[in-house]
């Protein structure tokens, strides 16, 4: 009896050995496959975010499109920088990327899983410029499908890994502390001058209508203290050099003025001669403010414009501030507009998957 108990124990124990090691096969290899698969998607993520940091045009550019190329190629470069230890070898010890698949173009919220187009028949406003980065062990990408340890006992040797990352540039709802002068541009003159297909130049002063921008009715923009707080020449005075205390947001109720102000004029020349000799200063996000009747009053800010300041005019024949709508803003810290209320300023990259 004893020698068959033992002859028991030991049949059980190498079954048990039989059907544990197709267990432990696929615990090591699915732990293995997770690493490797963060470690794609860490790479896509950097990538794709990187890319995005170089859509919007650079400051001194007057280009409005897209920065596509530039932005694939960061993408890339970043992306392949990343590693994995499924590549580290003894003739590369870095197991850094090979390859990733980059392309750009514009990114719809409301069919997220769509191929990005640079050409889209139609923008809607539900479409932002973006980057996606595809990374993957599979094909004849980053030597082919990732080989597997103890899974081979189970017939499989290998199995792709891939991952996926789209950032976008949305559009910004608000300007930070800081981030905005007492100037806004009336929605008529946006609207107009937004159209253009090229950056053009145009006056915001004291009742300077725009026969250009529609009709004889379009005051080109307002003196605003950018609260609720009612519009003081002291007071914007000092906001020209301070700049908002306070986060400005589309759909707030702020004080403007097309009044008469015309110490403000020399203040915000000085102001540009401080930030540019030459007088053509850095983009900055601007409210557009929703058009009411003359006089000081409330308004809502409709959305956040890019603009580039040129110069600031105070005679006895003009008094204005000469700008041209831009697209190069970049408002750090922006909340993102929850529609596409934009006017060329943007928020941050965000990751949409």
């Amino acid at each position: 009896m004893k020698k068959q108990s033992g002859a028991v124990i030991i049949i059980f124990a190498l079954l048990l050995a039989f059907m544990l090691l197709p267990l432990s096969a696929m615990v090591v290899d699915v732990a293995y496959i997770h690493v490797v698969k963060t470690e794609l998607q860490n790479a896509a993520d950097a990538g794709a975010m990187a890319g995005a940091n170089y859509l919007i045009p650079p400051p001194t550019s007057s280009d409005r499109t897209p920065q596509w190329d530039a932005a694939a190629s960061s993408g890339n470069t970043i992306a392949t920088s990343n590693a994995t230890i499924s590549l580290r070898t003894g003739a590369d010890s870095t197991g850094k990327l090979l390859s990733a698949t980059v392309t750009t173009g514009y990114y719809d919220t409301a069919n997220p899983g769509s191929a990005l187009t640079t050409s889209p028949a139609v923008i809607t406003n539900k479409m932002y410029p973006a980057v996606r980065v595809e990374v993957a062990r599979a094909g004849t990408q980053n030597n082919g499908p990732l080989p597997l340890f103890l899974a081979s006992i189970l017939g499989i040797s290998t199995t792709p890994v891939s991952a996926k990352a789209t950032a976008y540039m949305p559009i910004a709802g608000s300007i930070g502390p800081g981030g905005a002068y007492p100037l806004a541009i009336s929605e008529c003159a946006f609207n107009f001058y937004l159209a253009q297909p090229a950056e053009t130049q145009f006056k915001v002063g004291n009742r300077l209508y725009d026969d250009k921008a529609g009709n004889t009715s379009c005051i080109t923009g307002y003196w605003t203290s950018l609260t609720q707080t009612t519009v003081d020449a002291n007071a914007l005075s000092s906001l020209i050099e301070t700049k908002n205390t306070q986060t400005v947001k589309i759909g707030d109720l702020v004080a403007y003025s097309d009044a008469e102000i015309a110490t403000l004029y020399q203040d915000f020349d000085k102001c540009i001669v401080q930030v540019d000799a030459t007088k053509r200063c850095a983009t900055i996000p601007m409210p557009v403010l929703q058009p009411l009747n003359n006089g000081t009053s409330l308004t809502r800010v409709l959305r956040i414009a890019c603009v580039r300041l040129y110069d600031a005019v105070s005679t006895a024949n003009s008094k204005h501030v000469l700008l041209s709508l831009a697209s190069g803003c970049r408002v750090v810290d922006a909340d993102p507009a929850d529609d596409d209320m934009g006017g060329g300023a943007y928020a941050t990259p965000r990751l949409a998957e």
